[in-house]
């Protein structure tokens, strides 16, 4: 059993050991000053949205890209910048002459959450969500009977001929109240992945329009708001940056999924190499399908509390899922040249697949030890496209 299983998963552990970007070196930080003794600029990141863009500096001595024959050697270039999206949200009220909005935001939902939470504090029931999306410019405003109105285009320009338009639509002519510009912009993956969370957590992209009488002051730069959301480096990284041989198909806060597909294209008109991976930290459960050279599939679970062993060792877990809690065979493997292991089931992947629900718990219990314990989400999604792949389109 053990042989099979370790052929079974010869090719979806590529997947498990993805080459993902390393996080950057700790050397590299804003210096709003400019570069110091022992420290060069290597480029700046933000100037948007009325903020002065930030230089980031990089030690001399080594760091991410350089080399370290100091100050005066020959230095590699900066990583380059990466496009970042630029999530923009107006929330009203049918009371209301004037919008809540916010742009420079990192997710979606934070930025409905942050404009939403302000107008319900200031009119109560009844604030709802205008305009929201990425990387586009909103235009808001009003009309002679009080009714505010807003729409969206690729500039702002276009923004306030579109709520012209839309105006003039409903037999009325609108005053401006404002436009919000949320263009996706560039920054350093050093930044992207060392700086990240403190951005979103301080604010230092944010911007804001709040109306006179809102109950809730819009927060000043480098101060957190109501839709504060993290997300961890290693998710941030997989989603801006491809990973070979893997396409990111579903993306939250909580995990990512990942689908890889192998084989010729004959193999795969017939469903064979497909194979999903749900990464959520350091937990990573992948779902092989057979491929050319193999009948079997199963699933593959990696993460910290899986007890290391010095060969493979077979024995029975419990696994509690979408289809209920039952005791399973499982056999554990080392992972050559590290003190940590992962742990294999033999399963019929199309039934497994077939039982995905959106959200589905997923549970591990080893000699009475939790090894596995994860919430998945977007299963739906991921269920549609490896039975997709498993009909051959």
């Amino acid at each position: 059993m053990t042989l099979r299983l370790q052929a079974l998963f010869s090719a979806a552990a590529a997947l498990l050991l993805l080459s993902l970007p390393q996080p950057a070196s700790a050397r590299n930080y804003p210096c709003p000053s400019g570069p110091g003794p022992g420290e060069q600029q290597i480029g700046v990141t933000g100037g948007s949205h009325g903020i002065a863009a930030t230089p980031i500096c990089a030690q001399t001595g080594g760091g991410y890209g350089y080399g370290d024959g100091g100050p005066d050697a020959p230095q590699g270039p900066a990583s380059p910048p990466i496009d970042v999206d630029n999530f923009v949200a107006v929330a009203g009220h049918p009371k209301q002459r004037d919008v809540w909005a916010t742009w420079g935001q990192y997710y979606l939902g934070a930025s409905e959450k942050v404009v939403l939470a302000a107008c319900a504090a200031t009119m109560g029931e009844g604030c709802y969500i205008m305009v929201s999306g990425k990387n586009m410019s909103v235009a808001a405003g009003t009309d002679k009977t009080g009714i505010t109105h807003a729409a969206f285009a690729e500039t702002p320009r276009k923004a306030k001929d579109a709520l012209s338009a839309l105006c003039k639509s409903r037999g009325q002519s609108c005053k401006v109240i404002d436009v919000f510009d949320a263009q996706m912009r560039s920054e350093f993956i050093e930044v992207a992945i060392l700086l990240r969370e403190d951005f979103d957590r301080e604010g230092v992209w944010k911007s804001y329009h709040f109306p006179k009488e809102s109950a809730v002051t819009p927060p000043e730069p480098g101060q957190p708001d109501a839709g504060f959301g993290t997300l961890t480096a290693q998710d941030y990284v997989l989603k801006k940056i491809k990973v070979d041989g893997a396409e990111v198909v579903s993306y939250s806060v909580s995990g990512t999924w990942l689908m890889k597909r192998e084989g010729t294209k004959k193999e795969a008109k017939k469903g064979l190499g497909c194979s999903i991976a749900y990464l959520n930290a350091d937990q990573r459960l992948i779902f092989a399908g057979p491929t050319g050279t193999r009948k079997e599939s199963g699933i593959m679970i990696s993460g910290p509390d899986i007890p290391a062993v010095p060969g493979p060792l077979q024995a029975t877990a419990t696994l509690t899922s979408s289809s209920g809690t039952q005791d399973i065979p499982v056999v554990i493997l080392p992972v050559t040249g590290t003190e940590s292991a992962f742990i294999l089931v033999s399963v019929d992947i199309d039934a497994t697949v077939a039982n995905f629900t959106d959200t589905t718990p997923y549970k591990l219990v080893l000699d009475g030890n939790t090894v596995l314990d994860m919430q998945v989400e977007g299963g739906i999604k991921a269920k549609n496209l490896m039975q997709q792949c498993r009909r051959g389109k």
